[in-house]
């Protein structure tokens, strides 16, 4: 028996440090490692097993040399454990293109609907394939959809049973969690009704399982790497480690395996937290104390109109005057107001 396993990664932001974390490359590898474990547990029951990376796989580009080569060699590494890697692009493998490994994994783009988007800007930099950029890949009776960020929402095969979507996009709804001026929502949109089950990626505080419309199955998948301290939450540390199972091409289900992520104590560096949040709450005062002042065409006239209604507009006023204006003007000041 032909027995073929889809294990599903989202967003781990992969780098080497982070803001207000006191070890994200010890976070990472453990995540990692969990990873690795489910794997070897679906390989020890006779499947072949395939690695989906939903998008995000490095939170930005990596300037240094030498940990960009880390990086690299690291992730080849990760990837050989597996029999093939297949990824969705998601926002940040574009917005953050320069220096990023993720393009030095890639050699060559199969999905034209990338290509068509991106068309020259977006090349990939690699000599070998260590992850696959596909359009579909149909196992049987099964197609797995890559809806990669900014490509659309691509129609189903209709003539296959079980059409799975995977998603790097703005799709959802504000009973699902908090959404931005842009997004598809996914109880009206018409192309994802005739999807079976629809993975979705890159809203990091998205998280459940949800029967939309009686129609599909949509799991939301948060962040790993949780690459932002506030998606750092003590009652909210279990994910979903989806793994989808075809046996000799037909489906046989989606195991939901769950792993644990550490806590605020364990992971988060508080002290480096109120800092930043100390000089932001500063920032932000400074600006509002400045938003009233009104320039004038000198520096005179703008410093006068900043304390204009107020006692310092007294000194100000005495400065535009002779020394014997100035002199008769305070000692009249002080007679009225102190004598």
């Amino acid at each position: 028996m032909k027995k073929d396993a889809y294990l599903l990664m989202t967003d781990l932001h992969f780098a080497f440090r982070m803001n207000a974390r006191k070890n994200y490359l010890k976070e990472m590898s453990d995540i990692l490692n969990k990873i690795i474990h489910i794997k070897n547990t679906y390989e020890q029951n006779g499947y072949s097993v395939n690695l989906i990376v939903l998008g995000d796989l490095f939170n930005r580009g990596i300037a240094d040399p030498t940990e960009a080569m880390h990086a690299l060699e690291f992730f080849k590494y990760i990837f050989s454990l597996f029999s093939k890697v297949y990824a969705v692009i998601g926002n940040h493998e574009f917005t953050y293109y320069k220096n990023n490994p993720f393009w030095f994994l890639i050699s060559n783009i199969e999905d034209e609907s990338i290509v068509n988007i991106q068309k020259k800007m977006k090349q990939p930099l690699g000599f070998t394939n260590y992850i696959h950029i596909v359009d579909r890949v149909i196992n049987g009776n099964v197609s797995l959809i890559f809806n990669h960020y900014g490509v659309g929402i691509k129609e189903i095969n209709k003539e296959l049973e079980i059409n799975i979507g995977l998603f790097h996009q703005d799709i959802g709804s504000k009973q699902i969690t908090k959404m931005y001026s842009k997004y598809e929502d996914i109880e009206t949109n018409d192309t994802l009704a005739y999807y079976d089950y629809c993975f979705f990626a890159h809203l990091h505080n998205a998280n459940g399982i949800y029967k939309i419309n009686d129609k599909f199955i949509a799991y939301y998948l948060q962040s790993l790497g949780r690459s932002n301290h506030t998606e750092v939450e003590d009652t909210n540390l279990e994910r979903i480690i989806p793994v989808i199972k075809i046996e000799n091409g037909v489906f046989s289900g989606i195991d939901e395996n769950k792993i644990m992520l550490p806590s605020r104590d364990e992971i988060l560096n508080v002290e480096q937290i109120l800092i930043t949040q100390k000089l932001y709450q500063e920032s932000k005062a400074i600006k509002e104390e400045t938003e009233h002042i009104v320039i004038g065409t000198s520096l005179y006239e703008t410093l006068l109109k900043s304390v204009e209604g107020t006692e310092d507009s007294i000194v100000m006023n005495l400065l535009s005057k002779s020394e014997a204006e100035m002199k008769k003007d305070y000692f009249d000041y002080l007679n009225d107001n102190l004598l």
